[in-house]
């Protein structure tokens, strides 16, 4: 079953990007980047998932998630004016957040990242139509954020699960979240794109 849906996921996430590009080439419209975070979650998902199907390097697959969401996702928003220095000081502090591998740093940026991402859905609730339109996407990346840095944790408290019938239910739950996140994605893709 796990193969099956890391192909299912690596298509949705692919299929995603392909939408995007087909909107951009003969729709001429693009996304919209009062957005950008969601984007760049799509991107690092999708860089996540092809890394898993590459299978190389899988302990720092495992940290790449936890360690590019934190930083990644509030500083496309707090930088207004995207520049590739910017793009690149993100990518040398997800880098150096991987090489140390603070434990106590991940689990405080994650949850400034949960609080930021809550604060953007109360702050869109109560701005017009446009942005409210976009909160069932950002309350499914939320979630999604909660359930990672869940797996995150777990992993950490040395205890016997390989044998525990919780894992399973747990990964089910896990699994369908994420497939629900980018189903949720593709659903809503249209509300984030501008002519």
């Amino acid at each position: 079953m796990v193969d099956y849906y890391d192909i299912i996921e690596l298509l949705l996430l692919s299929s995603l990007f392909v939408r995007i590009g087909l909107y951009k080439w003969s729709c001429k419209s693009d996304f919209d980047f009062k957005f950008i975070d969601v984007l760049f979650f799509s991107i690092i998902c999708l860089v996540g998932s092809v890394w898993l199907r590459l299978n190389i390097g899988h302990e720092y697959l495992y940290n790449f998630f936890h360690c590019s969401f934190a930083i990644v996702l509030p500083l496309s928003v707090i930088w207004k004016r995207a520049v590739i220095e910017k793009y690149i000081i993100a990518m040398l502090l997800v880098a150096l957040n991987l090489y140390f591998m603070n434990l106590y740093f991940i689990i405080i940026s994650n949850l400034l990242l949960f609080i930021f991402m809550a604060h953007r859905i109360v702050s869109f609730t109560l701005k017009p139509r446009y942005f409210r339109e976009k909160i069932p996407v950002y309350v499914s990346i939320l979630v999604f954020l909660i359930f990672t840095q869940l797996i995150f944790l777990i992993s950490h408290i040395k205890l016997e699960w390989k044998n525990s019938q919780l894992v399973g239910y747990f990964l089910f739950v896990t699994q369908f979240i994420y497939l629900t996140t980018f189903i949720i994605g593709h659903v809503y893709l249209r509300r984030f794109i501008v002519d």
